[in-house]
């Protein structure tokens, strides 16, 4: 099971590996434009292109589930705070300044906001530890 934190951070993830392959295909593209055999650069680009698109479909699906789930919270000021950092991959400072809130306070905010999710990604409740067992003799 994930942690409410890490189930959020895929969109960021995967925003990464998208800009990471985007760099990847202009330097493919450069090499294109420079080579005389430009053969295996273009299948190559060819193949980039298409994991990138399958990436970027992955990244829409998931930031339309992790939208769906933050919405479902009740206090507005979780939400946005949520939704800026998780889907706007905004920085704590520019949070804490469109919320008009001090960056420590932005933190703690963070913390209860993502004991909220928790409670709509696990409605069951997020088991933290294993239940204990008694020793053995």
């Amino acid at each position: 099971m994930q942690s409410p934190k890490a189930y959020l951070d895929q969109a960021r993830f995967l925003d990464l590996q998208i800009n990471s392959k985007l760099r990847q295909l202009d330097i493919i593209k450069a090499d294109i434009q420079h080579a005389t055999q430009a053969g295996a650069s273009f299948t190559a680009m060819v193949d980039l292109q298409h994991d990138l698109n399958d990436e970027i479909d992955l990244l829409v699906e998931t930031k339309q589930a992790i939208r769906r789930m933050i919405g479902q919270i009740a206090n507005p000021h979780y939400k946005v705070l949520l939704e800026m950092r998780y889907l706007c991959f905004d920085t704590w400072e520019a949070i804490a300044e469109a919320l008009h809130y001090d960056v420590r306070w932005v933190h703690v905010l963070h913390g209860r906001a993502l004991q909220e999710f928790g409670k709509v990604l696990y409605p069951g409740g997020y088991p933290c530890q294993p239940p204990d067992t008694p020793p053995e003799n």
